[in-house]
């Protein structure tokens, strides 16, 4: 009677075994049906969430700088609580942009989120990138595929980084300092202005890679 017992607890555990087993092949199963993109969407979702609350310090942070700015003026900030990629959302809640331009070497995922977010709802991008840094994870992933109707990408040999704003009405607004378009509590330069000429200038210069040209560009100042 007893091995009798001993058979059937055997055979209870077998079976809770069994359907664990199934449950996780169902599981996997389905992961590896989803389509990169879709896999690329969950982990920024998870990442929005992650960094919510610095990113409502940062757009308020940065509306307050940006009151401040007057036509022919600059501002100049040396800062490690800003993330550039914060820059974008209290922007776009402040003027009505019309296309944006971004130099950076090095870009993280929760950057490109907030890139994704504004293409989503019509903001064109031109995004000059640095081809010899790791950016496996953009082409790996599906990730260039979520933006590509409103972004386009330039790859070369970059260390420059800046983010310039067009806005509807023709006037701009320029981002350049040391920050690479991630998140980074590092001490960062940024000097910001409204002058057309420095959008001109550094505009231009995204102009002359795409058309492969590497010849020294200089602006008297």
């Amino acid at each position: 009677m007893e091995n009798l017992q001993n058979i059937k607890n055997e055979d209870l555990v077998r079976q809770a075994k069994e359907k664990i087993f199934e449950k996780r092949k169902s599981v996997r199963t389905k992961v590896k049906k989803m389509n990169p993109q879709s896999k690329v969407i969950m982990k920024l979702q998870k990442k929005v969430v992650k960094y919510q609350r610095k990113a409502i310090y940062d757009f308020e942070e940065i509306t307050e700088i940006l009151k401040t700015l007057q036509p022919g003026y600059e501002i100049k900030i040396m800062s490690n609580k800003i993330d550039s990629p914060n820059i974008l959302k209290a922007v776009i809640e402040n003027y009505e942009v019309e296309k944006i331009y971004i130099s950076t070497w090095a870009i993280t995922d929760i950057a490109f989120t907030r890139i994704k977010e504004l293409a989503d709802i019509g903001i064109k991008f031109v995004i000059l990138l640095d081809i010899i840094h790791s950016y496996k994870w953009l082409h790996k992933s599906g990730a260039l595929d979520l933006v590509k109707e409103n972004c386009e990408f330039i790859f070369t040999e970059n260390h420059s980084k800046f983010q310039l704003f067009k806005m509807k009405d023709g006037t701009v607004l320029n981002f350049v300092g040391s920050f690479n378009f991630t998140n980074n509590p590092r001490y960062e330069n940024m000097t910001i202005s409204t002058c057309p000429e420095d959008f001109d200038f550094y505009k231009s210069f995204m102009d002359n890679v795409k058309n492969g040209n590497n010849e020294i560009q200089t602006k008297l100042l």
